[in-house]
């Protein structure tokens, strides 16, 4: 899938339910529109929505994760997968090509490759990838959230996958409701026909601080967020100009 956009350039603030409902509204199928609903309400990755197999299994969201019955105001998510950055387990040797082609090696070079590239020699890290779980309520009242229950609602057993459909299937037809849409998404710098999968993660956080005035530690819990720099929570506990003017009484 494309790596052309970065939350960090594109996000400045939350876009507002008033886009998100238009969004939702463009899905042709109730499958889309629970999709999107999905990403949006959960705050997850594409891959712990949907569950992937590589570089480790991690099991998709089911019918049974969502439980609506603990408290009237809330549906609350129980031990949805989270992704986290791969743990340093040890040391090895890597080699690098200084010139233009950037190529990278984890197994030291023949002797021919030494002639065609300028090789450097590096400390690199062995890793190993983390998986954790988590427990977090989505309000009942929010905009987007029947979207996504009624389409929970239409998933026969407790075990099913929410959202049975390859990643790359999903990029295409997440940015086709984009493009359906055709419009400029508010407080970013792209357009509805850009958009992408984890741009719904990044504004659920902004949506957490903007409207609930979510601060690091809370979205650090809704997320299971660690305390690493660049700080996630940090960034996105900030408000910045539009926050600090809504809590001005500017209109935003």
């Amino acid at each position: 899938m494309p790596k052309e956009r970065s939350v960090d350039e594109d996000v400045d603030a939350f876009c507002g339910w008033d886009f998100l409902r238009a969004l939702v509204k463009k899905a042709q199928t109730p499958f889309m529109a629970g999709l999107i609903a999905a990403l949006f309400e959960t705050g997850g990755r594409i891959s712990e929505v949907l569950g992937q197999s590589h570089p480790y299994r991690v099991e998709p969201l089911r019918k049974r994760n969502v439980v609506q019955t603990l408290h009237p105001d809330v549906v609350v998510i129980r031990q949805m997968p989270v992704i986290k950055r791969f743990e340093k387990v040890g040391d090895s040797q890597k080699w690098k090509c200084l010139c233009g082609c950037n190529r990278r090696w984890s197994s030291k070079p023949s002797p021919e490759e030494f002639k065609r590239h300028n090789i450097k020699e590096y400390a690199g890290w062995v890793t190993k990838p983390i998986l954790d779980y988590r427990t977090f309520p989505i309000r009942k009242d929010e905009p987007l959230t029947a979207p996504f229950i009624d389409w929970v609602k239409t998933v026969r057993r407790e075990s099913d996958p929410l959202f049975q459909i390859e990643r790359s299937a999903a990029f295409v037809r997440v940015r086709k409701v984009g493009e359906a849409l055709n419009m400029k998404i508010p407080f970013t710098k792209i357009h509805s026909s850009q958009i992408y999968d984890h741009f719904f993660r990044a504004e659920r956080a902004c949506q957490l601080a903007f409207d609930y005035g979510f601060q690091r530690d809370d979205l650090r819990a809704f997320f299971c967020w660690k305390e690493r720099k660049p700080d996630m929570a940090e960034r996105y506990a900030s408000l910045g100009w539009i926050g600090l003017a809504k809590k001005m009484g500017v209109k935003v």
